[in-house]
Formats: C-alpha cells, structure tokens, sequence
C-alpha cells in the first residue's frame, strides 16, 4: 500500500570495460547522487511513485567475476493518496455495489443479483492489469493480493444469491426471505470490512517486500470474521423463530375468532404482514397457499385446488395481492371451507373499509364486503331499477343484431 516496498533491479553492462570502480561514478555523472534528480530519471513522470527510503536509496554491487556489470537496485513506494483514489477507493465502491445487489428480491431478480455480482467480479479483475508504469513485475505484490481478496469476497456472495433462489423456488419462501434478510447485510457491511480492515494493516506494515501477511493481519480476520458469523447465526435463528411463532398467533386468532366480529379485518390485517415475509407489501399466491394449508389442514387437495383457482381473481398481473386483495381472498376461502356469509359485516372503522374497497374498478369484489348491510331487491328500491334496467339492456344487446355496415351518404 502507501508503505509497501517494491524492489527495482537496473543491469548496467559494457563488454571489455570494468565498471566494479565506475559505476558509482557513472551513475553520479547521470545526476543521481541528487535524490530529486535520481527520482526525475529512474521513477515515472506521474509523480504516483517516490523512495521508499531517503537514506541510500539506491545500491550498487557487481556481480562476482563479472566486472563488466554493474547492478543497481533501488526500493519504491507508491503515493498513499494516489493509489488510494486510483486503487483501492474504486475497487471497494465496485464490490460494495456487487454485494449490495444481495438487497434485490430473492425471486423476482436473481439474474440481476448475480448479473451485479458477476460484473463486479470483472472489474476487479481488470485491475490486475492495470499498468505499475515501472515496467514488467515477475512476482506478486501487495495490490495482487489485494485484487484476489475482493474477488473471493464475491464468489460466496454470489453462491448465497443462487442458493437463496433455489430455496424460493422449491417452495421455501420464508427460510430463503429470512436467510436473505441476514445475508444481505452480514456481506456488505460485516465480512466485506473485516476483510479490507486486515487488508489494509497488511499493507501499512509491509514493509520489506515481503508477501508474508502480517499477524495482525490473521489476527484481525479471524477474530473479524468469527464474531460476525456468531452474530449472523444467531440472528438467523431468532428470526426464524420469530416469524413462525407471529405465523402460529395469527393462524391461531383466525380459527378463534368469528369472521362477522368487527375485529375479524385486524387480524386479517395482521395475518397479512406476518405473511409477506419480504415485506414488499404485496404477498404472492403461492403465500396465501400456505396461510390456507394451515388453516384449514382438513380441506382436500381438490378442495384447496378450487379455492385457489378462485382466490387468482383477486390477484393482480404477477399473481400477487395486496393487503384487501388478501383480505378478499381469505374472507372468500372462509365462505366457501366454512360457509360464512360476509354481506352482514360491520367494521367500525370507516377507514379501514376505505383501504379494503380502494382498488381497481375492475377487480372482483366478494360478495357484500363492499356494503354495511345486505340489501333486499324491492319495488321501491332504487339499486333493483337500476340492475333491471342493466339487465334489460343486456338482454337487447344480446338479442340485437349489431349492423357493421358504414352509414350511407
């Protein structure tokens, strides 16, 4: 890093000629003996390199029986600031946005998920030739390692991703939703920084070229990604207790509780948060399946198979239901296992019936949710005029043959 040494190593050599004495003034006729010049001669113009060390920087030797060549070797350090910015400020931000894609929908966008991953995973790679401007360097420095640490920080990430889709796909929704609500943060913002805090002592401490890690550096890993994965297992596992036990309560409360009481859109209200494990407002139909499994566990396979294919209508275009499309659903699936009529609920608060019937015009409505009391056709009534009146019109434009012929002149 800002303090990670790199060894240059010049071979100066003149057939017929001994420069076991003349080198060191060979070189001081170049201008070496000035530090400032020396850099302005052997560094890069980019300014990106300086000394590693200001006392005797560069060292002279002569190979044994070969007086005719002269080595010259000299140690430099990158700018911190530099490299910083260049670096390692744009590796992280790419792998940060790789490993935040664990936030999309465990469903809905696991190729987008592992697309972020992947293309992460590309950039990072092309730093590894990125241009030292010293020349070919035949062995790995620390910038090598540090480029293979980002790339396997990604690889699990990306096996998590397609794990936790393979687990939405055979039918566990709530383990892969709790599994991802862990998952999405314990990388990011829990291994990703204990793996770049080591990283980064490694370098600030690496300080004879060597490409040993320092013990620090196992120190703080270990020690880093132990505590995470502890907190990580053990909010996993609250979770998931959490969720089933609020399940377990509010199928409880909708077998206990009677469907014409007034409270009965509480719970159903309830029912539907504990439900939408993703929270995203919306729960699939595969969801309400497995509200309706538990609740009625007496009902067939062809019985359930019938109360689903109804419950669809309420579903929107990708077969998810927002909060009254849900509470339509379920009061529908009771009126058919139970053979409730829901015309004569009550709910006290006006509010709430405004949530429930405020939507599309023409989704399907159940039965009489949509009014206070049931309503009985009468003489007098103006709803029956008005119905007959549609039904006769109707009737006619059923009857009535329609003309397509275009209108005469």
């Amino acid at each position: 890093m800002g303090t990670t040494a790199l060894e240059i190593t010049l071979a100066l050599s003149a057939p017929d000629t001994n420069l076991s004495s003349t080198c060191g003034a060979l070189l001081d006729g170049m201008g070496t003996d000035d530090l400032d010049a020396a850099a302005d001669l052997l560094l890069p113009a980019t300014q990106e390199w300086v000394w590693q060390s200001v006392d005797a920087p560069i060292e002279l030797a002569t190979p044994i029986g070969r007086v005719d060549k002269c080595i010259v070797k000299f140690k430099v350090r990158r700018q911190f600031f530099v490299f910083f910015v260049k670096q390692l400020l744009m590796t992280v931000l790419a792998v940060l946005c790789g490993l935040c894609a664990l936030y999309l929908h465990v469903g809905d966008h696991t190729g987008d998920r592992a697309a972020l991953i992947i293309v992460s995973a590309l950039i990072v790679s092309s730093s590894f030739a990125a241009e030292l401007n010293l020349g070919p360097v035949q062995y790995l420095i620390w910038v090598d390692y540090w480029n293979i640490s980002q790339m396997l920080i990604l690889l699990p990430a990306l096996a998590v991703a397609l794990y936790e889709h393979r687990l939405f796909v055979s039918d566990q929704v709530l383990f892969a939703n709790t599994l991802n609500k862990s998952t999405r943060w314990v990388f990011p913002f829990g291994f990703y920084p204990v793996l770049c805090w080591a990283m980064i002592e490694w370098g600030l401490n690496h300080h004879d070229g060597s490409s040993s890690p320092t013990a620090a550096f196992w120190a703080i890993l270990i020690a880093g990604s132990t505590l995470i994965l502890l907190v990580f297992f053990a909010q996993l596992r609250s979770n998931l207790r959490h969720e089933a036990s609020r399940r377990e309560r509010c199928v409880e409360l909708l077998r206990s509780n009677d469907p014409k009481d007034s409270n009965y859109l509480n719970v159903l209200r309830e029912a539907f948060v504990a439900f939408d494990t993703d929270d995203s407002g919306d729960i699939s139909l595969a969801e309400l399946r497995a509200l309706l499994d538990i609740l009625f566990p007496e009902e067939s396979r062809v019985a359930m198979i019938g109360i689903m294919r109804e419950a669809r209508q309420f579903s929107n275009h990708e077969d998810h239901l927002d909060e009254a499309a849900f509470i339509d659903a379920v009061l529908m699936a009771l009126s058919k296992v139970r053979g409730h009529s829901h015309d004569n609920i009550k709910y006290d608060d006006p509010t709430a019936l405004a949530r429930i019937t405020n939507r599309m015009p023409c989704l399907p409505t159940l039965g009489g949710v949509l009014k206070h009391r049931r309503v009985t056709p009468s003489s007098n009534d103006n709803t029956s005029v008005g119905t007959a009146a549609s039904s006769g019109f109707l009737s006619r434009m059923k009857t009535s043959p329609v003309s397509m012929q275009p209108p005469s002149a």
